[in-house]
């Protein structure tokens, strides 16, 4: 047997070769299992050694164009999201995750909260006396300063459901902090128990402090509470998903109603403060406003296209034409994506 000497010059000649064609195996290696995603075209591309040993998911919504920028004008410090109902895919966004205050838009999550912790929404409950004393609007009141109808009052027995009407189609402050003092005792006990919800359902950018979304009196804590325009559409999502909440839908899709306390001594009219419900605006289902002037003007609205199969969720953030960018921007939506 011929035993072959190999001295440091070879290996020096030899290993450098080796190298090589070992880090050219790995890389061609890892190319085979690795998976990409063409964003832009927003298809799902995978190399598999059995393509049937593995199904990657493919979007639900697709773009119908090379269009990547929507049409519309948008502040620095405004913010945009469009999710899919069905999927909960993000189809456009711009600031979506940028902390700001949200205003009565934080009323979704309250009446989420109201309906988690009671057992019949159908039931009566007495106004505490404390909850009347609230500002911005309320039930009879567009504004601080402005009573025109029949305001609540102390101690009037009236439905779990009617201050929920109120809460969510006159963005009643008065309503919505009544449900709160009777469930939880305080406007600030009943933030921990909206907190605490928001967490379950995923939302990690958001702090509430008041279920009417009203700021703090002093300023170093208001900065604290705070949300997002994705969360706030995730939350208005939910609603129309989970069945639990169904109760909410009609109210969020309602232009006027009339609720009445339980002896019929009190009758109260409530107006949407939600303009872009209506004959006009053919892709709005429903949806919730808030104003502070921290927050701006916004909304967050469910649309859907004229055969009703396609529904989505449009969230606008600080826009002074929040009731005109929402129908538009569905418009752009239903022109510009399709739906596999």
């Amino acid at each position: 047997m011929k035993v072959m000497l190999v001295t440091k010059q070879d290996l020096y000649i030899v290993l450098p070769g080796v190298l090589v064609m070992m880090t050219l195996f790995l890389v061609f290696y890892g190319l085979g299992i690795k998976d990409f995603r063409d964003v832009h075209s927003a298809r799902v591309v995978a190399t598999l050694s059995d393509p049937q040993e593995q199904q990657l998911p493919v979007p639900r919504v697709l773009p119908q164009s090379a269009q990547e920028a929507h049409p519309f004008q948008t502040g620095p410090f405004s913010s945009v999201v469009v999710l899919d109902l069905a999927s909960g895919e993000v189809m456009l966004a711009h600031n979506p995750y940028r902390h700001r205050a949200v205003a009565s838009v934080t009323k979704l999550l309250a009446s989420m909260v109201v309906v988690d912790q009671v057992r019949d929404v159908k039931g009566y409950i007495s106004v505490p006396p404390r909850a009347l004393s609230v500002e911005g609007s309320r039930v009879g009141c567009k504004n601080s300063f402005s009573c025109e109808g029949v305001r609540l009052q102390p101690g009037e027995r009236i439905s779990v459901y009617d201050l929920l009407q109120a809460t969510l189609i006159s963005s009643a402050n008065d309503a919505v902090t009544a449900l709160a003092v009777h469930i939880a005792g305080s406007e600030a006990s009943f933030a921990t128990l909206m907190n605490t919800r928001a967490r379950e359902l995923g939302m990690t950018s958001s702090f509430h402090c008041r279920p009417s979304g009203l700021p703090m009196q002093l300023v170093e804590r208001e900065e604290r509470c705070y949300s997002t325009a994705y969360d706030m559409a995730h939350i208005l999502r939910h609603i129309y998903t989970d069945d639990k909440y169904e109760v909410l839908r009609p109210i969020l899709e309602k232009q006027q109603a009339t609720i009445a306390s339980q002896d019929g001594a009190f009758k109260h009219q409530l107006t949407t403060t939600n303009q872009a419900l209506g004959a006009d605006n053919t892709y709005i289902v429903g949806g919730k406003t808030g104003y502070t002037q921290r927050a701006g003007p916004s909304l967050a609205v469910l649309a859907s296209d004229q055969k009703k199969e396609h529904p989505i969720i449009v969230a606008v953030f600080n826009d002074e034409q929040r009731f005109a960018r929402v129908g538009s921007i569905a418009a752009w939506v239903y022109e510009n994506f399709r739906w596999l």
